[in-house]
């Protein structure tokens, strides 16, 4: 089956989809790679090879041509690249690149296979996301493995606005539909699964050594260890696990469309709920980051028992980390957060969680 281009209207409009490439890995490397797979450095990856892009569109799509390649910005394991094909006829059809090019999602092809697969059982339940329309998960044409999906219209929304209510009921809104989707109803196998036992796992792992001797952080473990027999996880779903603003694309005022399924997996809905939360907080302060909780409700999620857990279980594991999240906040135009900031709004977030805890 070919892919076919020129679905009118915008990129990822209501029309006709872009089918699937039914064998989407390439099978011979570009001439101008003598390398293996992975065998280059992040730098020679940082920019698509305009010739091998030009003839993987003609293999594809014979006739048809990429017009223009242009960088989206908020990547970090991953680059992305907006991509745009003329056909033959005319029409111009929108797509993204998206090549691993850094971390574990680099020399791991499973990971490419497992959110190509999840994206095809999102466009199965017509839930607002890229469809699925080239995969080359062994890094084959660019030296990383790679997929082509269809570019969704819009772009984030990381400020609420003069419309904090609106925004926050945008971003709950295709997070209910995502949880709507479960083992039971829909095909999950190729995914993992980070339920309690998982949670118990890591913490099983003990306090990360650059954490001894921070007093939030110590107490916080503590009472995770002490408290994670408490916590039923028994009705799994589809989590996105990196639900934040900057994965959730507006257009004229709506949410077209939720992108990076990278590390998508079966757990608990409570966890993206947590991790949109400690983002609020960490982007924008304490309220709108409570105020997540009511809108993901009346937009018909369950109420969220426990949900202190999982805000302390993710603001937990940030304290470690944080500091890496600043460079995708200020490529995205949060520039006024700095380290302090982050690192000041992080500590009110783990004191609220330990607060709801009773502790």
């Amino acid at each position: 089956m070919t892919p076919r281009i020129g679905g009118g209207g915008p990129a990822g409009a209501a029309g006709p989809m872009l089918p699937r490439v039914t064998d989407p890995v390439a099978t011979a490397a570009p001439a101008s790679h003598n390398a293996a797979p992975w065998s280059q450095s992040p730098a020679a990856l940082r920019e698509p090879f305009r010739a091998d892009l030009t003839r993987l569109v003609q293999r594809l799509w014979p006739g048809a041509r990429p017009t223009s390649i242009r960088r989206l910005r908020g990547g970090i394991t991953s680059r992305v690249h907006s991509v745009s094909v003329r056909a033959p006829g005319g029409a111009l059809e929108r797509l993204v690149l998206r090549r691993y090019v850094s971390g574990r999602f680099h020399s791991d092809p499973a990971t490419a296979r497992g959110e190509f697969r999840t994206l095809a059982v999102l466009a199965e339940r017509a839930i607002a996301a890229p469809r699925p329309v080239w995969l080359d998960a062994i890094g084959t044409h660019f030296g990383a493995p790679a997929m082509l999906i269809s570019r969704l219209p819009g772009r984030p929304r990381m400020r609420a606005g003069d419309d904090p209510a609106g925004w926050l009921a945008g971003l709950a809104e295709p997070l209910v539909a995502i949880h709507a989707i479960t083992p039971a109803n829909a095909d999950l196998s190729h995914l993992g699964s980070n339920l309690r036992p998982g949670m118990a796992a890591e913490l099983a792992r003990g306090l990360r050594p650059d954490l001894i001797g921070d007093a939030r952080g110590e107490r916080a473990f503590a009472l995770l260890v002490a408290r994670i027999g408490e916590i039923e996880t028994d009705r799994p779903a589809l989590v996105h696990d990196d639900y934040f603003p900057a994965n959730v694309l507006w257009y004229r005022g709506r949410v077209s469309g939720v992108v990076d399924w990278q590390t998508g997996e079966i757990g608990d809905p409570r966890a993206d709920v947590a991790q949109l939360r400690l983002d609020l907080a960490m982007m924008h302060g304490p309220d709108l980051a409570a105020a997540f909780e009511d809108a993901y409700h009346a937009a018909g999620g369950r109420r969220l028992e426990q949900l202190w857990f999982f805000d302390l279980f993710r603001g937990h594991r940030a304290l470690a980390t944080y500091a890496t999240w600043l460079a995708g906040y200020h490529d995205l135009g949060l520039t006024e957060i700095t380290p302090a900031v982050a690192g000041a709004r992080l500590a009110a977030f783990l004191d609220r969680a330990l607060e709801r805890a009773g502790a």
